[in-house]
């Protein structure tokens, strides 16, 4: 009489190891392609936060008799002047995320020890007015004699003399 003998089916160590080789490979595909598509959507949200901004400056000129954010500092403080036309109310704080880049995370400190890298972001230091954002107000307070260039900032100057405003940075 023969015995008949049966085998298991299992898998071998080789090919445990190329299934978990192809699985591995197939995670970093996918995690690049995660990365990527997070980078594309703050880019998008920057964006987005921008032109709001920039809506929301265009609507303070038009408020102001066609004249750009004026006064102190304005490349930082331009803020409070734009939340009424943003409907933003209360204190500025940190928290008003239209002001916040997505991608604003760490920033180097200008103040104290040169260059350090702080680990929050521009928006979070009250310094900075809680922006991660500047406003292209450099024409102020430049104390340039009449000989020397001025700067080319737009604070304070009529909206209506930008003469190209498709290519003037306003934020």
């Amino acid at each position: 009489m023969k015995e008949t003998v049966r085998f298991l089916k299992a898998f071998t160590l080789v090919e445990m190891l190329v299934a978990i080789a192809i699985i591995g490979t197939l995670a970093a595909l996918l995690l690049s392609a995660l990365s990527a598509a997070q980078g594309n959507a703050r880019r998008t949200v920057c964006s987005s936060n921008l032109k709001q901004i920039n809506v929301a400056i265009r609507m303070y000129c038009d408020d102001s008799s066609d004249v750009c954010p004026n006064g102190d500092l304005p490349w930082l403080f331009y803020k409070m002047r734009l939340e009424t036309n943003m409907a933003l109310h209360g204190p500025s704080s940190s928290k008003d995320s239209i002001f916040a880049c997505p991608a604003d995370r760490f920033h180097y400190s200008d103040y104290g020890t040169p260059c350090a890298r702080l680990p929050q972001g521009m928006h979070e230091d009250r310094r900075y007015s809680y922006t991660s954002y500047f406003f292209n107000g450099f024409n102020i307070n430049s104390n340039r004699g009449p000989n020397e260039p001025q700067l080319l900032g737009i604070a304070g100057r009529k909206f209506a003399s930008i003469k190209e405003p498709a290519r003037t940075l306003l934020v």
